[in-house]
């Protein structure tokens, strides 16, 4: 089956306030974004370099539930956003006082990247391939490869040990 279609993915973060979660992607994330939808808005895509994002605003309050706060080990992502440069992207969003949940390391799933919490604790990971190759090209996922790793007995530093992650949401970019 040799399609051609070209796929990609918008994670849906359920939002306390949707005006000042999509500014704060515009103001820290250096995202961009056109409209909001309803009144009062309820809804707003966040876009950067391809990537959307979706943000909601639910008339009752308390839906918010990042992975990680339901992920045992505290770990699960709510996306991974597939960059071209770790280090470059993690400077930037320090030079705007973004919470780094964690710097740039090298995986031994073979990425180098860094993760970071949203306004709403939503934990987002900005990673690159460190073969320099596309993640897109490799036969597996950053979660597929460090269960991999694990079961192999390969392990990096502390800082580095692989996590569970639980839900991965990959974005590529």
């Amino acid at each position: 089956m040799g399609s051609t279609a070209s796929w990609s993915v918008a994670p849906y973060f359920i939002v306390a306030d949707v005006v000042a979660t999509a500014n704060y992607y515009r103001d820290k994330l250096g995202f961009t974004y056109k409209r909001f939808w309803n009144d009062p808005p309820s809804f707003c895509m966040v876009r950067r370099s391809g990537v959307i994002i979706m943000l909601a605003q639910l008339e009752q309050p308390g839906g918010i539930r990042p992975n990680r706060t339901v992920d045992p080990e505290g770990g699960a992502w709510d996306a991974y956003i597939w960059i071209d440069d770790a280090d470059a992207l993690h400077q930037e969003f320090k030079s705007k006082d973004v919470k780094i949940a964690r710097g740039p390391i090298d995986q031994p799933y073979g990425c180098r990247d860094f993760e970071i919490d949203d306004c709403n604790g939503y934990r987002l990971c900005f990673g690159h391939d460190i073969e320099g190759r596309r993640a897109s090209t490799s036969r597996s996922s950053p979660g597929a490869r460090r269960r991999r790793g694990r079961r192999q007995g390969q392990r990096g530093s502390s800082q580095a040990r692989p996590r569970r992650r639980a839900g991965l949401g990959a974005v590529r970019s």
